[in-house]
């Protein structure tokens, strides 16, 4: 009987093979993450609904445009633009089918993948099969960042884990494709298809072996790098602070000695210099927001965050309804819509029962929260009181 020790550790899937192969502590990072309201993004949610038309269309073998104006998922309603991506999605399997008569689809087919003495599971968005074929399919309804198909891990998994659970031959050719359809950049091919060499399958099945048996040691480390973008942990990951600091080229001390951070001047950096931090500019601006995200979330819990406090922002003057007010207004006023109140309070001064009827339009903005300095002068926000703010006087809003 084996007296090792069970860790805890996150699913480690296709999906999510970008953290676990680069990174041997995201999973036991990530293994108390509690997924719920607020732990995704609208973007993600977004991809969720495109997936689920993507979904019910392909099983139930119908149009996408015939879920128009439903909700399949949230409160995303199955409009025109999301109807066209999952259509151009089908219109490249229908014609890829239609030259490959015979061949067996897998819609949301779920695979397994033995790596090691971890069974790695996970839910492929298509597959197909015949005596002489194996296709991985991969929709993509992100449009903000390019997703590369050409040795992609999750493609390689789920080719390997399809070819495991269908018990299919090596002879079948391993096909992994990419459908990306909202990304139209320059004429790139929004569908893009990688034909991996059984070399490529074999050092990514050793690869993701290694890293699976990496992930469950005792104190395995984290390791930032670009697929850090999007980590759920990614705002007390050290690593990742470090990781960043140096590509931003700045020398930085202790975390916790509160580092002087010392940016170099770009011009003194090579062009190589400036190629690598341009590259990285996404895993610094991510991790710069989930520090700031976090910082919001424990000052609104009263949570310390020394030398920082919570103010409101600067309220701003605006109209209630501009068609309203334009017809208020003399034709030298208006241009394609009205002005800001300042500017247009000020000029009708000489039109006093207009501009009473005006000033009873204007309103303000909601105050934003910001994160500041203790010496910022601006009284803090307790975290309770942060969302609802007594009125302070306001200026209005520049032109």
């Amino acid at each position: 009987m084996s007296s090792r020790k069970v860790i805890p550790i996150a699913k480690m899937s296709p999906s999510n093979s970008n953290k676990w192969l680069n990174c041997p502590g995201w999973a036991q990072a990530c293994a108390s993450l509690i997924e719920g309201p607020g732990s995704t993004n609208r973007a993600a949610e977004l991809g969720t609904a495109a997936h689920t038309l993507f979904q019910l269309s392909g099983a139930l073998g119908v149009q996408p445009h015939v879920f128009e104006g439903s909700i399949l998922y949230g409160d995303f309603v199955v409009d025109d633009e999301m109807i066209v991506a999952v259509q151009a999605a089908f219109d490249w399997l229908n014609e890829w089918h239609r030259k490959r008569p015979g061949t067996t689809p897998h819609h949301e087919k779920p695979v397994e993948l033995p790596l090691g003495d971890y069974l790695m599971t996970g839910t492929s968005d298509y597959i197909a099969t015949n005596p002489r074929i194996l296709l991985v399919f991969d929709y993509k309804h992100g449009a903000g960042q390019w997703v590369a198909a050409e040795e992609n891990p999750q493609l390689g998994l789920y080719l390997l884990g399809a070819r495991h659970t269908l018990g299919l031959s090596k002879r079948q050719k391993p096909y992994g494709v990419i459908a990306q359809p909202r990304i139209d950049w320059n004429g790139q091919e929004v569908v893009r298809v990688w034909e991996p060499t059984e070399e490529d399958l074999e050092s990514l099945h050793e690869r993701a072996t290694e890293a699976a048996f990496q992930a469950r040691q005792p104190g395995a480390p984290r390791r930032a790098g670009r697929h850090c973008k999007w980590c759920g942990v990614a705002h007390n990951c050290r690593e990742l602070a470090e990781y960043s600091m140096r590509t931003a080229m700045n020398e930085f001390e202790d975390i916790n000695e509160r580092p002087i951070v010392d940016p170099k001047d770009p011009a003194s950096l090579t062009a190589d210099g400036i190629a690598y931090v341009l590259s990285n500019i996404v895993v610094i601006e991510s991790w710069l927001r989930a520090v700031q995200s976090e910082a919001t979330r424990r000052l609104l819990r009263h949570a310390p965050v020394p030398g920082f406090k919570m103010v409101e922002g600067r309220k701003m003057r605006k109209w209630i309804n501009d068609a309203t007010v334009l017809k208020l207004l003399p034709p030298e006023l208006i241009k394609t819509a009205p002005l800001g109140p300042a500017p247009v309070l000020k000029a009708m001064a000489r039109f006093p029962k207009r501009l009473a009827r005006l000033e009873k339009l204007v309103t303000h903005t909601k105050p934003p929260i910001h994160i500041v300095s203790e010496a910022d002068p601006r009284p803090a926000i307790a975290g309770s009181a942060a969302l609802e703010f007594s009125p302070v006087p306001e200026q209005d809003e520049k032109l």
